[in-house]
């Protein structure tokens, strides 16, 4: 569930992809060896499909085997060198070019573009405030 909360604030948070990338990686990176096993990455697409479902993302999440088989591909096609290990550069150029990675940050990314649209709107009702006060 930690991972999970920390994947969801990570995605809105301030910064791009490639800001975040390496964020991403060191959480499934357990043993800091630089490298995502093909557990990590099974963890790694269960944990943002599991937040993706909880803020709406995702309408349902997906079965053991879907889960296992959607992680497997990923590895594979991450996995340049063939070294059953995923390193960072691996990792990035993946998720940079992943369908899978657009589709679930695509909500993520309007929802931050609306909060903060918000919370320009309400500094703006907030200076109008100061001014009508003021006068």
């Amino acid at each position: 569930f930690a991972a999970e909360v920390l994947y969801a604030i990570l995605m809105f948070a301030q910064g791009g992809l490639e800001a975040k990338l390496p964020v991403a990686f060191r959480l499934f990176d357990w043993h800091g060896s630089g490298a995502l096993s093909l557990a990590g990455m099974v963890m790694l697409m269960q944990t943002v499909c599991e937040a993706s479902m909880h803020v709406g993302v995702l309408a349902r999440m997906p079965t053991t085997r879907e889960m296992e088989a959607l992680a497997s591909e990923a590895f594979h096609i991450a996995d340049v060198n063939s070294d059953d290990a995923i390193c960072l550069d691996e990792f990035a150029h993946w998720a940079r070019r992943s369908v899978q990675t657009e589709e679930l940050l695509a909500p993520f990314m309007h929802a931050r573009v609306s909060v903060s649209e918000a919370r320009a709107k309400a500094r703006e009702a907030k200076e109008r405030a100061r001014e009508a006060k003021a006068a």
